[in-house]
């Protein structure tokens, strides 16, 4: 019972708090969303209408490539593979997969310059794209 209920705190405390990442943890993204495009009917991505997802942050662990936070979390019941670890001249890669078969991937540019690294993130037929730390 006690489970039951730290549990919710310990997730919103998550959500709320990111990583702490002035050290230069390695094992971790906090990635910002800037741009929101969504599949038009002609084939061409437009500018989403409503812009849910723009301005809002997400966490992203590189082991295991569990994302959490009010973008999107891929946490439970979703299979994860981490396709591409960042190293030299590769991007970091994550797809999962639900079950209910929808399906999301995620590429962070970690051979970009600097600290900043670009990333776009595609899950069903919207495309997010922002910047990772």
């Amino acid at each position: 019972m006690r489970y039951a209920m730290v549990m919710p705190v310990v997730l919103f405390l998550l959500v709320i708090f990111p990583f702490d990442d002035s050290h230069g943890d390695a094992h971790a993204y906090e990635c910002i969303v800037l741009t929101e495009q969504d599949l038009g009917d002609d084939g061409h991505l437009r500018m989403s209408k409503l812009a849910a997802y723009k301005g809002k942050a997400f966490h992203v662990d590189r082991a295991s490539g569990t994302i959490l936070g009010p973008v999107w979390s891929n946490s439970g019941h979703w299979q994860k593979t981490v396709l591409g670890n960042g190293e030299y001249l590769d991007s970091f890669k994550v797809l999962s997969v639900s079950q209910a078969n929808l399906a999301t991937y995620l590429v962070i540019r970690e051979f970009a310059d600097g600290r900043i690294k670009p990333f776009v993130f595609v899950i069903g037929d919207m495309v997010l794209t922002g910047t990772c730390e």
